[in-house]
């Protein structure tokens, strides 16, 4: 019986284990497909921000028109920073260690979680904590909030209250004292309603959710304590480590410059294509600096001196393609945005894989003038309504 016992329990393990695989999957792909719906859904409201700021730059506007305008501009910001944060929670290789506001992260992802918490759970906030910033890739501080917001949501089935507050605590050790911030999740019950869901793991063996939280925060040098409060709820702690004192927070709110004057460099062997696209730019006010090859892009970008606002670059010259001198420019860590031009589709192979390059966009010929400056207005996605 023993032996028949062990069976069944291995067996058991592994039936668990092939369904904790198949929800890994499942989840991985479905983060893709997050990720391709945001970055989709992030350019058509780029087209609305491109287009109300395009608009709002005219003197000739009603007071009423602006305004409407502005409400419009608006509401595809909100719309676009929830997709901003969706991208930011998936992450990316590209991803780099930068100061992180850990009560920005907490109210986007309480917001996200809006629909999961309902009425049912009731949320209450004491953001006490002086100094919130983490140096962590952005995507690590989503992971870690989002986790422990949902494990304590999965735990209250029948409703209750979600604690979220943070604080500033001083922690000595062997390199002395340092300053974290203190992060405590807290879920309860309510009495009379449906028992806090125990997870499925025993022992020492925390949810899948807790255990990978864990792991990040190890990773920056934090640590997390869960403490269970009977069956009616559980206290997770999380300590982090805050930046130093010579390190500051990107700015909340950084000032647009307006969509005209802006410096645009167009690189093409095609004289006429150039000429073209002066006239075209510098009817909007643009600076318009020429380029008839790769070779000469790269040697202009390493001069020192201004960098563009915007690249317009053909897609097919000698010597390199459009693919290669972006890739080039990734390297370089120019963050200007580039607005591909072809004959071609944008389903060719290495322009598809051009385009899921950050901040690139695409121009197919031929052309109308108000198609390429609609396009040089949304990628340059500047508006004037501030962040």
């Amino acid at each position: 019986m023993k032996e028949k016992r062990s069976l069944q329990e291995l067996e058991a393990e592994v039936a668990e284990l092939t369904r904790l695989l198949v929800q890994s999957e499942r989840a991985q792909s479905l983060g893709a497909l997050s990720g391709g719906v945001a970055h989709h859904f992030n350019n058509l409201l780029s087209v609305i921000l491109g287009y109300s700021s395009f608009v709002l730059n005219r003197e000739s506007l009603s007071k009423e028109a602006a305004d409407a305008l502005r409400k419009i501009a608006e509401a595809a910001q909100r719309g676009r920073r929830l997709t901003e944060e969706i991208l930011a929670f998936l992450g990316g290789e590209s991803e780099e260690v930068k100061p992180c506001s850990v009560h920005d992260t907490l109210r986007h992802v309480l917001s996200l979680l809006e629909s999961q918490t309902g009425s049912a759970i009731r949320v209450r906030t004491h953001f006490d904590a002086r100094r919130d910033t983490v140096l962590s890739v952005p995507s690590a501080i989503h992971q870690i909030v989002f986790n422990l917001l949902t494990h304590a949501i999965d735990g209250m089935p029948g409703g209750g209250w979600l604690e979220v507050s943070t604080a500033n605590e001083r922690v000595g050790g062997e390199a002395g004292e340092r300053e974290y911030l203190q992060l405590d999740v807290v879920d309860l019950s309510e009495k009379g309603k449906e028992p806090r869901r125990a997870a499925p793991e025993t022992g020492a063996r925390k949810s899948l959710k807790l255990s990978s939280a864990y792991g990040i925060v190890g990773r920056l040098e934090g640590s997390m304590v869960i403490t269970e409060q009977g069956d009616r709820g559980s206290r997770v702690r999380v300590l982090l480590p805050v930046g130093s004192a010579g390190e500051q927070a990107p700015a909340e709110a950084r000032s647009r410059r307006r969509l005209t004057p802006r410096v645009i460099w167009v690189v093409d062997d095609d004289p006429i294509f150039r000429e073209m696209c002066r006239q075209v730019l510098s009817d909007s006010g643009h600076a318009v600096e020429e380029l008839d090859s790769g070779s000469a892009f790269k040697e202009r970008w390493r001069k020192n001196g201004a960098r563009p606002d915007l690249i317009i670059m053909d897609f097919s010259m000698p010597e390199y393609n459009g693919l290669q001198l972006c890739e080039w420019l990734k390297g370089e860590g120019g963050a200007v945005p580039v607005i591909l031009v072809s004959g071609f589709a944008a389903t060719q192979p290495d322009i598809a894989k051009a385009l899921r390059l950050k901040r690139t966009f695409f121009l197919q010929k031929p052309f109308s003038f108000r198609e390429m400056t609609d396009v040089v207005t949304v990628a340059l996605g500047e508006t004037l309504i501030g962040e």
